[in-house]
Protein backbone atom coordinates (compact mmCIF):
# COMPACT_ATOMS: atom_id res chain seq x y z
CA UNK A 1 0.00 0.00 0.00
CA UNK A 2 2.84 2.40 0.82
CA UNK A 3 4.40 1.66 -2.57
CA UNK A 4 1.16 2.57 -4.36
CA UNK A 5 0.90 5.87 -2.46
CA UNK A 6 4.52 6.67 -3.27
CA UNK A 7 3.96 5.91 -6.97
CA UNK A 8 0.82 8.09 -6.98
CA UNK A 9 2.70 10.95 -5.31
CA UNK A 10 5.58 10.73 -7.80
CA UNK A 11 3.18 10.59 -10.76
CA UNK A 12 1.26 13.61 -9.42
CA UNK A 13 4.47 15.61 -9.14
CA UNK A 14 5.50 14.63 -12.69
CA UNK A 15 2.08 15.49 -14.13
CA UNK A 16 2.01 18.82 -12.29
CA UNK A 17 5.47 19.62 -13.65
CA UNK A 18 4.37 18.81 -17.21
CA UNK A 19 1.22 20.93 -16.95
CA UNK A 20 2.99 24.12 -15.92
CA UNK A 21 5.00 26.35 -18.25
CA UNK A 22 8.72 25.82 -18.42
CA UNK A 23 11.44 28.07 -19.70
CA UNK A 24 13.36 26.93 -22.78
CA UNK A 25 17.08 26.93 -22.17
CA UNK A 26 18.84 26.02 -25.40
CA UNK A 27 22.45 26.89 -26.01
CA UNK A 28 21.73 28.44 -29.42
CA UNK A 29 18.48 28.94 -31.39
CA UNK A 30 18.14 27.17 -34.73
CA UNK A 31 17.35 28.88 -38.02
CA UNK A 32 13.85 28.67 -39.53
CA UNK A 33 14.89 28.79 -43.22
CA UNK A 34 14.83 32.58 -43.43
CA UNK A 35 11.11 33.01 -42.67
CA UNK A 36 10.74 36.34 -40.93
CA UNK A 37 6.99 36.87 -41.14
CA UNK A 38 3.81 35.11 -42.17
CA UNK A 39 0.65 36.98 -43.08
CA UNK A 40 -2.53 34.92 -43.50
CA UNK A 41 -5.33 36.13 -45.77
CA UNK A 42 -8.93 35.14 -46.45
CA UNK A 43 -11.27 37.13 -48.67
CA UNK A 44 -13.83 37.05 -51.45
CA UNK A 45 -13.13 39.02 -54.64
CA UNK A 46 -16.11 40.06 -56.78
CA UNK A 47 -16.27 39.07 -60.42
CA UNK A 48 -14.18 41.19 -62.82
CA UNK A 49 -12.56 43.01 -59.89
CA UNK A 50 -9.40 43.11 -57.83
CA UNK A 51 -8.67 43.34 -54.11
CA UNK A 52 -5.62 45.18 -52.79
CA UNK A 53 -4.44 45.02 -49.18
CA UNK A 54 -4.79 48.34 -47.34
CA UNK A 55 -1.41 47.96 -45.66
CA UNK A 56 1.82 48.01 -47.67
CA UNK A 57 4.67 45.61 -46.96
CA UNK A 58 8.22 46.93 -47.34
CA UNK A 59 10.58 44.64 -49.23
CA UNK A 60 14.27 44.87 -50.08
CA UNK A 61 15.60 44.18 -53.57
CA UNK A 62 16.41 40.49 -53.94
CA UNK A 63 14.10 39.45 -51.11
CA UNK A 64 12.12 36.23 -51.68
CA UNK A 65 8.39 36.29 -50.95
CA UNK A 66 6.25 33.15 -51.14
CA UNK A 67 2.48 33.10 -51.55
CA UNK A 68 0.63 29.84 -50.99
CA UNK A 69 -3.11 29.30 -50.87
CA UNK A 70 -6.21 28.18 -52.67
CA UNK A 71 -9.31 29.63 -54.30
CA UNK A 72 -12.80 28.53 -55.20
CA UNK A 73 -14.32 27.96 -57.68
CA UNK A 74 -11.12 26.32 -58.89
CA UNK A 75 -11.91 26.95 -62.58
CA UNK A 76 -11.94 30.74 -62.10
CA UNK A 77 -9.32 32.93 -63.75
CA UNK A 78 -7.22 34.46 -60.95
CA UNK A 79 -3.95 36.41 -60.85
CA UNK A 80 -2.08 37.31 -57.67
CA UNK A 81 1.00 39.22 -56.64
CA UNK A 82 1.97 42.70 -55.52
CA UNK A 83 1.11 46.24 -56.60
CA UNK A 84 3.61 49.02 -56.00
CA UNK A 85 2.71 52.52 -54.81
CA UNK A 86 2.43 53.70 -58.45
CA UNK A 87 -0.29 51.11 -59.16
CA UNK A 88 1.87 48.75 -61.25
CA UNK A 89 0.87 45.11 -60.67
CA UNK A 90 3.53 42.37 -60.60
CA UNK A 91 1.76 39.04 -60.57
CA UNK A 92 1.30 35.53 -61.89
CA UNK A 93 -1.72 33.47 -62.97
CA UNK A 94 -3.11 30.82 -60.65
CA UNK A 95 -4.17 27.41 -61.92
CA UNK A 96 -6.62 24.76 -60.73
CA UNK A 97 -7.52 26.58 -57.52
CA UNK A 98 -3.91 26.76 -56.29
CA UNK A 99 -1.75 29.77 -55.37
CA UNK A 100 1.90 28.71 -55.10
CA UNK A 101 4.66 31.04 -56.22
CA UNK A 102 7.87 32.59 -54.87
CA UNK A 103 8.50 36.14 -56.04
CA UNK A 104 11.95 37.71 -56.14
CA UNK A 105 11.64 41.42 -55.40
CA UNK A 106 13.38 43.45 -58.11
CA UNK A 107 13.33 46.88 -56.49
CA UNK A 108 13.17 47.88 -52.83
CA UNK A 109 9.94 49.57 -51.86
CA UNK A 110 6.45 49.25 -50.47
CA UNK A 111 4.10 46.75 -52.08
CA UNK A 112 0.45 45.81 -51.60
CA UNK A 113 -0.67 42.19 -51.82
CA UNK A 114 -3.22 42.05 -54.66
CA UNK A 115 -5.61 39.45 -56.08
CA UNK A 116 -7.20 39.96 -59.50
CA UNK A 117 -10.36 38.03 -60.39
CA UNK A 118 -10.72 37.96 -64.18
CA UNK A 119 -13.83 35.73 -63.94
CA UNK A 120 -17.40 36.96 -63.88
CA UNK A 121 -18.20 35.10 -60.62
CA UNK A 122 -16.99 35.90 -57.07
CA UNK A 123 -13.91 33.98 -55.92
CA UNK A 124 -13.08 32.98 -52.32
CA UNK A 125 -9.34 33.02 -51.62
CA UNK A 126 -7.37 31.89 -48.56
CA UNK A 127 -3.68 31.42 -47.89
CA UNK A 128 -0.58 33.07 -46.52
CA UNK A 129 2.41 35.19 -47.49
CA UNK A 130 5.87 34.30 -46.17
CA UNK A 131 8.68 36.86 -46.27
Amino acid sequence: MKTQKLICLVMSIILFGLSTGTQISAAEPQSMDGVTATNPFSLTVSGKAYAKDTTAISFDAGEKVTIKGSFSPYAASVRYGFMNSEGIFYGVSAEDGILDHTFSIGKSGSYYFTIVNDSSVPVSVTGYINY
